[in-house]
């Protein structure tokens, strides 16, 4: 079979508080409801250095309407009455920080949220978050980048459920499955766990030759992009783009 999103495990990525929590609840659910694995939720963040344009303007107007952490978690409690869907969440490390770091854990924990992404983790090994994570079960997702080339073996050592990788933002078409050529076969000498690639372009379908080389996609443009567009309707028209994409 051809190489397509419908072959692929396909990622939603939406961002808390837009344009409201109550559509981040009714997001979840419509989205649990079309069939996704996994659905990432971005929480907003005033220096969002690792995001593209699309989140950031997402954040700003989330961030407007009051969104915090406490009112996420609210959030994504009011889903879990209507949706098992597993879910991952995407944060910046000083949130979890300020919240606290068991505490955090914990709740991600409670509220059936998998996996942990923290785009701007320290990496020391005194770094409590970690281990506050792994504590409470939930995985904190091992992330590759171009600049993780020479010491792959490391990150993915310890890696379960699937394996972030994260190419130089803004890359194009071309750039984003060269940089995957280079990254993808040195994850793949060291383990099996599933490979999911950062998708930043703003349309579909995803290029054959990106496709061709990981596991899944994770969609933090085209999603958002959709949000943005669809206002009141996010819910709807981010159900009906899964469905598409996923086939």
């Amino acid at each position: 079979m051809t190489n397509t999103t419908a072959t692929k495990t396909v990622v939603p990525v939406i961002v808390a508080g837009d344009p409201s929590l109550t559509s981040t609840t009714e997001q979840l659910v419509a989205l649990g409801a079309a069939g996704a694995k996994l659905v990432a939720i971005s929480v907003p963040f005033s220096d969002p250095v690792g995001d593209g344009p699309v989140i950031q303007a997402a954040d700003v107007r989330a961030l407007a309407a009051g969104t915090n952490l406490p009112g996420i978690f609210s959030a994504i409690e009011a889903a879990r009455t209507k949706t098992q869907v597993p879910l991952q969440l995407t944060i910046y490390a000083n949130l979890a920080y300020k919240y606290g770091d068991e505490k955090f854990a914990k709740k991600c924990a409670s509220l059936g949220v998998t996996d942990v992404l923290v785009l701007d983790l320290p990496g020391q090994e005194d770094d409590p978050l970690p281990g506050a994570l792994a504590a409470a079960g939930v995985n904190l997702v091992a992330v590759v980048t171009t600049n993780s080339l020479g010491h792959v073996a490391p990150i993915v050592a310890d890696a379960k459920n699937f394996i972030f990788v994260m190419p130089i933002p803004g890359s194009g078409p071309e750039a984003t499955a060269t940089q995957l050529q280079q990254l993808v076969p040195e994850i793949r000498k060291h383990t099996d766990v599933p490979v999911i690639a950062e998708i930043g372009l703003p349309v579909t379908p995803v290029p054959a030759p990106i496709l061709d080389q990981v596991d899944g996609v994770y969609l933090d443009t085209i999603f958002p992009a959709v949000a943005a567009e669809a206002g009141q309707d996010a819910p709807a028209k981010l159900q009906a783009a899964f469905k598409q994409l996923q086939g």
